[in-house]
């Protein structure tokens, strides 16, 4: 999204320092190009441009080593590598195939990939007027009619559509674009904002931004930019929620060697191992996944052969409850999976928690912004893993109970051990 940098938390987020930045610093000429030198002459950009942040310094892209030691155990450590490497990919590429490029330097081709992460809007517009966006600016057209019925409703903010990262249209019908809309960019996030519908609108030929409710004078303007966990949040944009719902974390389930049917099951893997997100609700879809694949991993030959014999329709991500043998081992999987994850990190949840909370003066002043937004994403990672440590650790004795078992053969069903 767009915006002068104080105007918001999200442009707050991040950008490459000169000293991080020179980490690969392209071609070294006295043509190339800077941040900096884009917004200057005569270019139609350059007012936009001058209003887009000079640097990102709550991106964990540019954290330091110290920094980035308050996410150790967290998955936001490769994320933050994936995306490291991704950049220097697409740079490297695209300073291979298209000579001319090469005028920019790394740090401004980083600079404006992450301009584009933290404040792009994805919009879907007709395929017809997608393969006929024009390369030069123009005005939009005349709003034909009300986007909305309700009262008071108000299209606040309009743009025509050219400078756009194009992808292959998802369908016939529809193309989606990463689309930066000026002033619309300027937007904080608010996980609960529904008062503005935005989006293009084939009728106006460019992008608006309506409000479907009354403001007051002085009411701030929210957009929800998703259902994001605080650790997609922080590598994303550069900031975190404190009160956020969407807590998530990553585990590792391993599929045994010597469980039943192994050849079978790894026809659906790419390794033993699978990592898996869950979330603090099973009803989040995420969740419902890693417990597909854990009852898929727990399954026996008797409970998997009539799923197995879909052949075509069957899905990995969609298998419900077989029996309570199987659910239960497929909750002590998770239950143990995400015990291991919370032995990675260094710190308890109650140590996060104690440092987040302090009354002390002097311990606040110690954590930075970068490093306080660390410990929102680790206290809502394990905030989730010990859930499920907790929910394993009571449940599956229920579900052993319910299956009428001894201690001895309540051991061998449930137990797959690790290679």
């Amino acid at each position: 999204m767009l915006a002068a940098d104080a105007a918001k938390k999200k442009s707050s987020s991040s950008s490459s320092s000169s000293s991080s930045a020179g980490t690969g610093t392209g071609t070294g000429t006295n043509t190339d190009k800077k941040p900096e030198q884009l917004s200057e002459g005569g270019s139609f950009w350059a007012p936009y441009i001058r209003l887009l942040p000079r640097d990102f310094p709550t991106l964990p892209i540019f954290f330091t080593e110290e920094e980035l030691q308050w996410l150790k155990g967290s998955a936001a450590l490769q994320n933050i590598a994936t995306l490291q490497t991704d950049v220097r990919s697409e740079y490297d590429q695209l300073s291979s195939r298209v000579p001319a490029f090469r005028r920019f330097e790394y740090r401004t081709f980083l600079w404006a990939r992450l301009a584009v992460m933290t404040r792009a809007f994805s919009v879907y517009i007709n395929v017809r007027i997608y393969r006929s966006l024009p390369s030069v600016p123009r005005p939009p057209a005349p709003a034909p009619a009300p986007l909305c019925n309700s009262p008071g409703c108000i299209v606040l903010c309009r743009c025509s559509l050219i400078a756009c990262y194009r992808r292959s249209p998802s369908n016939k019908q529809k193309a989606k674009l990463q689309a930066m809309i000026p002033l619309a960019d300027m937007l904080n996030h608010h996980r609960l904002a529904n008062k503005l519908i935005w989006g293009y609108q084939d009728a106006m030929d460019s992008f608006a931004l309506t409000a479907s409710a009354s403001y007051s004078a002085g009411d701030q303007l929210y957009l929800s930019y998703g259902s994001k966990s605080n650790t997609a949040l922080l590598v994303d944009y550069g900031f975190v929620l404190d009160d956020n719902p969407h807590k998530s974390a990553v585990i590792v389930l391993k599929l045994p060697y010597d469980s039943p049917l192994f050849n079978t099951k790894m026809l659906f893997f790419d390794d033993t191992t699978q990592y898996v997100r869950i979330y603090g609700v099973y009803s989040h879809r995420d969740t419902q996944t890693a417990f597909s694949v854990a009852r898929f991993i727990c399954g026996t030959a008797d409970e998997l052969t009539p799923l197995l014999k879909q052949q075509s329709k069957f899905k990995l991500s969609d298998v419900t409850p077989i029996n309570s043998r199987n659910e239960a081992c497929a909750l002590k999987l998770i239950a143990e999976a995400a015990t291991m994850k919370l032995n990675d990190y260094p710190r308890t949840l109650e140590q996060d928690l104690q440092l987040l909370n302090s009354s002390d003066p002097e311990s606040k002043d110690k954590l930075s912004v970068n490093i306080r937004n660390c410990l929102h994403v680790t206290v809502s990672e394990k905030q989730v893993l010990t859930h499920f440590a907790s929910l394993g650790q009571a449940v599956v004795p229920l579900l052993v109970c319910l299956l009428g078992l001894s201690f001895a053969t309540r051991t061998q069903s449930l137990a797959y051990p690790h290679p």
